[in-house]
């Protein structure tokens, strides 16, 4: 978006007017925090994670063109979604989700359990190159699992701690936590 059309935002939804070179200012004062976000070190296990992308409206170089929005949610071993990033790409496909996978292996993921995923084809394949032990499962497309205390829009779930005693009530094959330093 432009200073401009921010600008006009404000005034449409808010009624606040404020300048051009507010938002400038505040968008250049928050950049450095949100590059930051972006490239944050990540925990080295998360049993699960959550993978899927969202088709939304955006400005792209000039254009308002539909986009995909790419979303990695992980949950930890004390059961906290924690959201790994967020990116864009023209479509979905497994080839963007493969980059994706390998910027957070980059970031310090070592290790995930159960990915679950859309029914995308090549998905797994791109799961197994970044993660080969790790189980794909394809998720609920209505809603997340509510054994894992994922809320949606028009539900509230109280979440369940991740532990192995839990993560044993989903099918997936005998393996140990591993060590990580």
């Amino acid at each position: 978006m432009t200073t401009r059309e921010i600008q006009g935002h404000l005034q449409e939804i808010y009624g606040v007017e404020v300048s051009p070179s507010l938002i400038s200012e505040v968008t250049d004062a928050v950049i450095e925090e949100v590059k930051a976000w972006q490239t944050r070190p990540l925990e080295p296990l998360y049993p699960i994670l959550f993978l899927d992308a969202l088709m939304v409206k955006m400005r792209h170089e000039g254009r308002v063109e539909n986009r995909a929005v790419y979303v990695a949610i992980g949950i930890d071993l004390d059961g906290r979604k924690d959201v790994l990033g967020l990116w864009t790409s023209a479509n979905e496909g497994a080839k963007f989700w493969l980059q994706v996978l390998t910027e957070l292996r980059n970031r310090g993921v070592k290790d995930i359990f159960i990915a679950c995923v859309d029914g995308l084809k090549g998905f797994p394949q791109a799961i197994e190159t970044a993660f080969p032990q790790a189980q794909s499962q394809q998720a609920d497309p209505v809603g997340f699992p509510p054994t894992l205390g994922i809320e949606t829009a028009d539900s509230h779930i109280p979440s369940a701690p991740a532990t192995t005693a839990n993560l044993n009530l989903i099918s997936m094959p005998e393996r140990s936590l591993p060590q990580f330093a």
